[in-house]
């Protein structure tokens, strides 16, 4: 139930790109307890972007830019998923590092 071990966990993770099923479980749980926190909404986008779920990462950022919109850096990383997705709309490719 520690949000910020979970969230850091899962940005290590992303870090490396090593364990992102585990970091993506792990984000998802910090999400439930931090209570929708933006910053760790933010986490559990990103897990997803990079296993290639970019439907699912845009779905989430959205949620993030809602909660806190003049927050740049979420809407910046809602445009490189939206990027992503029109180059690979099946998910296939993995994302540029």
């Amino acid at each position: 139930r520690a949000v910020l071990a979970l969230d850091g966990f899962a940005r290590a993770a992303i870090e490396v790109r090593m364990d992102l099923e585990e970091a993506t479980r792990c984000a998802i749980r910090a999400t439930v307890f931090s209570d929708k926190d933006p910053a760790v909404i933010a986490t559990l986008a990103d897990c997803f972007y990079y296993r290639g779920y970019y439907r699912k990462a845009i779905k989430w950022i959205d949620q993030a830019v809602e909660q806190s919109p003049e927050e740049e850096l979420y809407r910046e990383r809602r445009e490189k998923y939206q990027a992503a997705l029109a180059n690979d709309p099946h998910g296939v490719k993995a994302p540029p590092r």
